[in-house]
């Protein structure tokens, strides 16, 4: 309980669990994780609001912070989730210890394909097996009882939550803000090169983005690092932020 903070944050319609086979690792090194459910994910509130953009998690992970008490801590940020850190560094700097960012890309609008599929969808309705499959699909092989459970998790989201979720990714542009980033606040790149959601143009403006941050890519490693290579993905993690 005394132990530095560390918040873990997880992927679109995903949840605090994502980060669960990862976290021993921190605990057993001595931190103090949390893993919030960010609004409209898991077990948190979802609102009906149209949207849920990066700022609006960025503004909770604060409200989230000040609530614990926690004046800093290093953010931890995983695809989605590396977008929030990525929306807090800027916004909230002060708050910033280190900033990880796994399966990252610049933020800026994204295709719609979630939404389009989401605003099909009837009030009681959830997505289909197949479109499920598809969105949590792995290069490499991924603990089975933990995925069925994720996969599950992310499915009971109901279609108001999958909206906002899928609208909010569609209209975020943080790259005009770049240039005014706190470049004292060290940043961590992690990168598999097998990754479906991401390519290799978007990590060469990322990296030229965050021109000071450490970088490394994983080879045949794909979207999912802290699933596919949890306990590398974590040492790695642990090993910045002890510097």
């Amino acid at each position: 309980p005394d132990g530095a903070p560390v918040l873990l944050i997880h992927g679109s319609t995903d949840n605090s669990r994502s980060w669960s086979m990862a976290a021993p690792y921190f605990a057993k090194a001595g931190y103090h994780v949390y893993m919030p459910d960010l609004r409209g994910h898991g077990y948190t509130d979802k609102p009906e609001t149209g949207m849920y953009t990066v700022g609006d998690y960025a503004g909770d992970i604060a409200a989230f912070m000040e609530a614990k008490g926690i004046e800093k801590a290093d953010i931890v940020g995983h695809s989605m989730g590396s977008a929030a850190a990525q929306a807090f560094l800027l916004t909230f700097p002060e708050k910033c210890g280190h900033v990880v960012l796994v399966s990252s890309s610049p933020v800026r609008a994204r295709g719609v394909g979630t939404y389009e599929m989401a605003i099909t969808l009837g009030e009681d309705e959830h997505p289909s097996d197949e479109f499920m499959d598809s969105w949590y699909v792995n290069p490499n092989p991924v603990d089975e009882e933990f995925l069925s459970y994720e996969m599950k998790e992310s499915q009971r989201l109901d279609a108001n939550a999958w909206t906002c979720i899928g609208a909010g990714s569609a209209v975020m542009d943080l790259t005009i803000l770049y240039p005014y980033m706190d470049t004292s606040i060290p940043v961590l790149i992690l990168y598999g090169s097998a990754d479906s959601f991401t390519n290799p143009e978007e990590q060469e403006e990322l990296k030229a983005a965050f021109s000071h941050a450490d970088y490394i890519t994983y080879d045949g490693i794909g979207h999912n690092i802290q699933w596919e290579i949890p306990e590398q993905c974590a040492e790695d993690i642990l090993a910045f932020i002890a510097q």
